[in-house]
């Protein structure tokens, strides 16, 4: 595990130690759906509480995914980005370090993959040039006309979404909406307005009911906020789906940032204010993560790389009846870490635990002195009862 640890950024020794122990989670965990579920809810917990320690952990992460010569550690931390850190930039509103994290960690994984969709997409982007223009020339030609106060603009799509819609298969036809997408952004930051916009634009062209998306009136769980639409006939003979957002320039620099944008653009200032929304949506996810102080257990890893929660104070011995009880019986010896440790060694967060079993059963009247764990002390005395009438 030496390779991934690296100082990065302008970090204090505290946060290098424990930006490195995460990483190391990461590493060590296998991909079994229960033990990612696990690990998405453990960084939830540490970030929500602390946004700033998200942020500067995922700049950490991806020097670290781009810098490193081990291409095993490499790829299995491009898997753990999509599986574990994404949906938490999603759910934090972390867009743009979402954007480029996970194309880049599909390009590590699939890199033949990677590249023919990229070409895919750049044949299509050439034929659809012209049309981009028309279709913005025609909306500006509108929005003008009606004296609002805004700016339109165009953005592709990234490599992994247009891979999600149509995996491998590459003779798969590509829409417009696949890979592009139109953002009307109002400056007077009135919601009222981007209704009125809507409504415009649905009495101009021809809206496709099931696109429809309203997140101004009810915000996704990340305080993201914005109308969607899609529309057909912007330009004529275009029968093919448009996708449309329409949103105030606030909505838009939080979409964009959420709350990352206060640690991001003002981190060197003393002050950091925050508005009544973005102290609401803090307030909110503080109240859905579970609280550092109320966690008893102690989160810790088998061999194999699975999850195991742990009461406080457990011992290994503990860890092996926890895992199975023939384990447990049957304890020679044990190692944390690598290194070999005592049988009564208390199990501390982060800890990698491996029991070396013997062929026969070793119990001995003093684990019960080593053991921590209700369950533990039951198997070792029913074991131990057990012999004793065997003996007699």
């Amino acid at each position: 595990m030496n390779a991934i640890l690296a100082p990065r950024q302008n970090l204090s020794q505290a946060d290098l130690r424990r930006f490195n122990d995460w990483l190391r989670y990461l590493v060590i965990t296998n991909t079994k759906k229960q033990n990612i579920q696990i690990l998405f809810q453990y960084f939830f917990d540490k970030f929500a509480h602390y946004p700033e320690t998200f942020y500067s952990f995922v700049e950490f992460f991806k020097s670290e995914l781009i810098e490193n010569t081990d291409e095993e550690i490499q790829r299995n931390l491009a898997q753990k980005f999509l599986d574990v850190l994404s949906p938490l930039c999603e759910r934090f509103n972390f867009f743009e370090e979402r954007m480029f994290l996970t194309d880049l960690s599909f390009k590590i994984l699939e890199p033949e993959t990677y590249e023919q969709i990229k070409q895919h997409m750049a044949i299509y982007e050439k034929k659809s040039h012209k049309i981009i223009n028309e279709i913005i020339e025609k909306l500006d030609n509108l929005l003008s006309k009606k004296n609002y106060d805004y700016e339109l603009v165009g953005r592709y799509k990234n490599v992994y979404s247009v891979y999600k819609k149509i995996g491998n298969d590459y003779s798969k036809a590509l829409n417009l909406n696949d890979i592009f997408g139109f953002r009307i952004i109002l400056n007077n930051d009135s919601a009222a307005d981007c209704f009125n916009v809507l409504n415009l634009l649905h009495d101009t062209f021809y809206p496709i009911p099931d696109m429809f998306k309203d997140y101004i009136t009810i915000p996704k769980i990340n305080g993201y906020q914005s109308l969607h639409t899609g529309l057909t006939e912007i330009i004529e003979h275009l029968d093919l789906p448009v996708e449309i957002q329409i949103r105030t320039r606030e909505m838009h620099e939080f979409a964009e940032n959420g709350l990352a944008a206060h640690w991001i653009y003002a981190e060197n200032k003393k002050s950091r204010l925050i508005t009544k929304k973005e102290a609401q949506l803090l307030h909110y996810l503080s109240c859905i993560a579970h609280s550092p102080g109320n966690d008893k257990g102690v989160m810790c890893f088998s061999e194999g790389g699975d999850i195991i929660k742990m009461p406080k104070h457990s011992t290994a011995l503990d860890f092996a009846y926890q895992i199975h009880t023939d384990l447990g019986n049957k304890i020679k010896s044990v190692q944390i870490n690598g290194e070999e440790k005592n049988f009564y060694y208390q199990i501390k967060e982060g800890d990698q635990v491996k029991i070396i079993q013997a062929e026969t059963e070793q119990v001995q009247t003093k684990w019960l002195k080593y053991a921590h764990t209700r369950y533990a002390h039951k198997k070792i005395f029913e074991y131990l009862k057990q012999y004793a009438k065997q003996e007699t």
